[in-house]
């Protein structure tokens, strides 16, 4: 199983003392015990109504047919926000910052073929 973060466990442990595994590194538990915030339930987490039924003629129905997630982006983003990192890397993996009813999110998507 591959692994793409920032930074490395040193880097996390000089930071904020906390020793963390490569693998515990990206979840949820060690970002919301030092500063962020976990939500108690869906509700609590995002209030923003992006409801947008062109979202359904976007994903296949069937699970094996592909579909364009730049597509989706732009329906579910703030406009003009997407900062693309890596769009040279190839077509099958989006990577990039944007903001989503003013917050900050991290995007990452790669193609996956079933």
């Amino acid at each position: 199983m591959g692994s793409l973060f920032a930074t490395g466990s040193p880097i996390v442990n000089d930071a904020i003392y906390v020793n963390v595994s490569k693998e515990n590194l990206g979840g949820a538990l060690i970002h919301t015990t030092h500063g962020d915030n976990l939500a108690t339930n869906e509700k609590d987490y995002d209030p923003v109504d992006r409801c947008d039924d062109s979202l359904l003629a976007i994903i296949p129905k069937r699970r094996q047919r592909m579909y364009q997630v730049r597509d989706i982006l732009t329906r579910v983003i703030d406009k003009g926000s997407f900062f693309e990192i890596g769009s040279r890397w190839g077509d099958g993996a989006i990577c990039g910052l944007t903001r989503t009813n003013g917050y900050v999110v991290g995007i990452l998507s790669f193609l996956v073929v079933l």
